[in-house]
Order: C-alpha cells, then sequence, then structure tokens
C-alpha cells in the first residue's frame, strides 16, 4: 500500500515541482486551483480519474547536509481511490531504514512511516493531523536521512484551510 502511495505520490510531487518552476502548464499537466498564502492547490488527471493536492515548501530547512532536493509538505484527495486528505512529506533525501519521521504542530506529534523519500503519517492520525494543521501556525517535519543526517523543515500553515477547500471542492467525496 506504501508503495502505491510513495509511486503516486512521486509523480504528483514531479507535476507539482515542474509547475511551480517553470510556471507553464498544459492539458497533461496540473491545473491551479489557486495560491493561499502559503499553500499552492491543484488538480491533475491520473489514469483517467481526477486528483487533487495543496502542496507547500518549508520555510526553514535545519541540517548538516551539503545537498538537498526539493521538500514538500502535501494533502492529497484521489476520489476514485476513495482517499481525501491524506497527509505525506517528500524530503529531499532517502530516509534512514527502519526510521519514523515525526510531524509536529505545537505539542500536538504524529509518528510516521519513512518509505524512500516519503514521509507517511500513520493512517489513524490523518483526521487528527488534518485538524491540528487547520488550526495551527507550523508543522515541524524531523527525520534522519540514509547517511545519518539528522534534518528538520519548518512548514507554514498560513493559507492551509483555504487550499484544503480548494481541493475539497475541486474533488468532492463521493
Amino acid at each position: 500500500m506504501h508503495k502505491t502511495r510513495y509511486i503516486l505520490f512521486s509523480k504528483l510531487v514531479a507535476l507539482a515541482g515542474f509547475m511551480i518552476l517553470a510556471d507553464t502548464a498544459n492539458a497533461a499537466n496540473p491545473k491551479s486551483l489557486g495560491r493561499f498564502r502559503d499553500w499552492e492547490a491543484y488538480s491533475a488527471e491520473e489514469r483517467g480519474s481526477k486528483i487533487c493536492y495543496a502542496l507547500t515548501a518549508p520555510k526553514e530547512s535545519q541540517g548538516n547536509y551539503s545537498r538537498r532536493d526539493p521538500v514538500f509538505l502535501m494533502v492529497t484527495r484521489r476520489p476514485a481511490d476513495n482517499v481525501y486528505d491524506e497527509v505525506s512529506a517528500i524530503t529531499g533525501y532517502t530516509y534512514q531504514k527502519n526510521s519514523n519521521p515525526t510531524l509536529s504542530i505545537g505539542s500536538n506529534r504524529f509518528v510516521a512511516d519513512a518509505v524512500g523519500d516519503v514521509a507517511w503519517p500513520k493512517i489513524q492520525d490523518g483526521q487528527k493531523l488534518i485538524s491540528r494543521m487547520t488550526a495551527g501556525k507550523t508543522l515541524e517535519l524531523k527525520g534522519t536521512s540514509s547517511r545519518g543526517t539528522l534534518t528538520k523543515d519548518t512548514f507554514s500553515l498560513r493559507g492551509f484551510t483555504a487550499a484544503l477547500n480548494a481541493v475539497a471542492n475541486a474533488c468532492p467525496k463521493r
């Protein structure tokens, strides 16, 4: 299950990254649903099904690393797969084997599973995490790379609720 989610997530991040870096779009690329302060929302077609997601990049990244790929925090909806408001984070490096990254909002801490370069919060924590994200100001993601480098990325949650609403409107529950 995580491997399938990882592959789809990687494709979405690549498409979103293209949109952010190139700032151009055509019919095959994601369509922006709008920019909401520090977040942007998109919709796209994947294998004939509509997918919607909101994403943001960190405002601050800490760690003793020399090079790192782009980092994103995302919330995804795939109505055809009955997936709604799934949180994931791509860290720009491969996680250390058997590590458990953490996402923290204030005193609320959520443990995630690491698959490649993606952190997936536990499924049972999904709605609670989303609730904390809508009420919070920042989210901190801490992880350990395959080389043992500790990192901390701080994401702004300004505009998250509006971006999530845009995603929900574009990909409503069935």
